[in-house]
């Protein structure tokens, strides 16, 4: 391990003693470099009440105050994951990694699902054992996420697959043939979930994780338990059939939702902090 100071011992005069208290036990868990690099990424929350002026002071104070509160939990959480990394594996984290990180993490200081995948996510990249495996965009992928999103995706890395389905309205093609075509009316309806059950905002996180090439949505497949789709079955029933009656008839489309490999990494270094890489070493 490095030998050099941990803390320095005069921080910049932008860093007020607050960021001060809560970046020094962040310098003592990996020697310093994690707490150089977060100084001026936090400049602008521990400032801020510099740049106020008139009756904006209070609610600027206000906000300063609930910055650095949560810059103290960020910061503890940090130190406690650095903390559980043996001594022998700690290591100077790739400067690019922290950096992104702690920039993109400062305006979700206060979202509990977001902060940890940061916090993990950093001491992560001062572990030997794992920051090979860390990829610079994973800061970016966590921009990206809402909390539910956070969920949804751990769900679905559980089992190998989890089931979802298309709502399909079939209508009159309009020819003289009267063939008919068919329209998606309700798209991947995903019921996994006890903790949220709206099939439109579910599909919207899907379709999200999905962009960052997190999962998969394959409709070429199906699971092999029919009981998979009960639920579904009985949304289909419950919900779509009397709302979206038609004579050509109504049915829904089985399909799967999977992790992909780059899914399965994204987990095993944000949310598994010492688990090696594979399917089965998400942390819930």
């Amino acid at each position: 391990m490095s030998n050099q100071k941990l803390f320095p011992e005069k921080l910049p005069d932008c860093i007020e003693e607050p960021a001060k208290a809560a970046l020094q036990p962040v310098g003592e868990a990996a020697g310093g470099i994690i707490s150089d690099i977060m100084k001026p990424a936090l400049w602008p929350l521990t400032t801020v009440s510099r740049l106020a002026s008139g009756q904006q002071d209070y609610l600027i104070e206000k906000q300063k105050v609930k910055h650095e509160q949560q810059l103290k939990v960020y910061a503890k959480e940090i130190k406690e994951k650095l903390e559980k990394i043996p001594e022998e594996k700690r290591i100077e984290p790739d400067t690019r990694i922290v950096w992104d990180a702690f920039e993109k993490s400062r305006s979700a200081l206060g979202v509990d699902e977001i902060r940890h995948l940061y916090a993990t996510l950093i001491a992560n990249a001062a572990n030997s054992d794992i920051a090979g495996q860390i990829h610079p965009s994973f800061s970016t992928i966590i921009s990206q996420l809402s909390p539910l999103d956070v969920q949804n995706l751990e769900i679905i890395a559980r089992e190998t697959a989890q089931p979802i389905a298309n709502f399909i309205q079939f209508i009159k093609e309009g020819n003289e043939n009267g063939e008919r075509k068919f329209v998606i009316v309700q798209p991947d309806i995903f019921l996994s979930n006890p903790n949220n059950q709206d099939i439109t905002i579910q599909a919207i996180s899907l379709n999200s994780l999905a962009r960052l090439q997190l999962i998969t949505l394959d409709y070429t497949k199906s699971m092999s338990d029919e009981d998979a789709y009960s639920d579904i079955q009985i949304c289909f029933d419950n919900k779509f059939k009397n709302r979206y009656t038609s004579e050509y008839g109504t049915r829904y489309e089985k399909g799967i939702a999977v992790t992909t490999m780059l899914g399965r990494a994204f987990l095993a270094v944000c949310r598994s902090p010492f688990d090696p890489i594979s399917e089965t070493s998400v942390e819930l």
